[in-house]
């Protein structure tokens, strides 16, 4: 990833536009230039994808916890590869101790949140733990979508639906390109070929 050059001076807060414009340009900037390949999907990163692809989880699943995006968003991009041999957003993703996320993936939900079209709510189990819930405050634009990517994040979405945090993240260590990376290796969609879910078992 290409680092932006630009910098924060220390004596000088940035406002709230400044900061929003700086995380939303900084991650085109990062993201946009990564090279397309296997670990993208063959596609060029798309922010406005990713974005509305938030944006239609978060509403259909009528708010979605942070895990369970990243695992959605993960299966979404896989699945749509394995379908139709390109990813939906052309997002890499890593393996991290949940399962498989989004490179950058907390910038990329900050940039959503700065633009006032996603909302955070902490939440609080009897248990003790916690977690952040994420809510669709704007219409997804699906123009940005084929027929194909929306059947795709359709049946994601769907098959997925019961699935708690835990469950999904449990499901998503049991995939073959999960199994065969390390911790914070990118993962190739190579491995989607092998991807347990598929829209013609349907």
């Amino acid at each position: 990833i290409r680092i932006s050059t630009k910098t924060i001076n220390d004596d000088k807060l940035l406002s709230f536009e400044d900061t929003s414009r700086f995380r939303k340009e900084t991650l085109i900037d990062c993201l946009g230039s990564q090279s397309i390949d296997e670990f993208s999907g063959f596609t060029r990163f798309s922010s406005d994808k990713i974005s509305n692809m938030i944006l239609y989880i978060a509403e259909k699943s009528g708010g979605v916890f942070t895990t369970k995006l990243n695992k959605l968003l993960w299966y979404a991009d896989f699945l749509g590869f394995k379908e139709y041999s390109k990813s939906i957003s052309g997002s890499r993703y890593a393996h991290l101790p949940l399962g498989p996320v989004p490179d950058d993936y907390r910038w990329i939900i900050a940039a959503v949140m700065d633009e006032g079209w996603l909302i955070e709510d902490e939440v609080n189990f009897p248990n003790g733990t916690g977690g952040v819930l994420y809510k669709s405050m704007a219409k997804p634009d699906l123009s940005l979508f084929s027929g194909e990517e929306l059947k795709v994040l359709d049946y994601v979405i769907k098959y997925f639906e019961k699935y708690n945090c835990e469950e999904i993240k449990e499901y998503s260590h049991k995939e073959k390109g999960y199994e065969e990376t390390q911790l914070s290796q990118a993962i190739s969609y190579k491995y989607s070929k092998e991807l347990s879910i598929s829209l013609s078992k349907d």
